[in-house]
């Protein structure tokens, strides 16, 4: 499967796209996706929100949204679709979940 990334943020702490395509693969060799490429664009919380707004009727951005595409009657399509990532509301969940399991940690001290 060929991965597409989009930056569309200032981020420096971003996988890069040789890091998405070994995700991609890995998840492949378990569920053996048939499309054939993938958009994952990296978006930030105002672009993250719109679309969460737009999409879900939610006024918050989220982690990821995902856009499966649409088989068009007649028209070859091999893309799965698209992932819109914001990087800093998944940076704030990673921070989340490392404090908390160093407090369970520091508890069970």
């Amino acid at each position: 499967m060929i991965v597409e990334l989009i930056n569309e943020t200032e981020c420096g702490f971003v996988p890069q796209e040789s890091e998405f395509q070994q995700w991609i693969d890995a998840v492949n060799t378990e569920i053996a996706i048939t499309e054939t490429d993938i958009c994952i664009t990296i978006v930030d919380e105002a672009e993250s929100a719109s679309l969460n707004h737009q999409y879900r009727q939610k006024n918050y951005p989220t982690n990821v949204l995902s856009f499966h595409y649409e088989q068009i009657p007649g028209i070859p399509n091999e893309s799965l679709g698209d992932l819109a990532i914001c990087a800093e509301v998944v940076r704030k969940e990673m921070i989340a979940i490392v404090v908390n399991k160093l407090r369970r940690r520091v508890i069970c001290l």
